[in-house]
């Protein structure tokens, strides 16, 4: 059950991570695009995260 969960958060943090990518290339605000680079590497990171927590030692 919690290997689901863990693969639930990895989906949701690379949906997120697309996302966040797609409203910087689109934002007309330099400001606003950098937060959303800013969310996007977050979420990156945290996919990464989950996917080394998910390795076998």
């Amino acid at each position: 059950m919690a290997s689901q969960a863990k693969a639930d958060n990895r989906s949701y943090f690379r949906q997120r991570a697309r996302q966040e990518l797609e409203m910087a290339a689109t934002s007309e605000n330099n400001a606003a695009a950098l937060a959303h680079l800013t969310l996007a590497e977050e979420y990156r990171k945290r996919v990464e995260a989950s996917e080394t927590a998910a390795e076998p030692e």
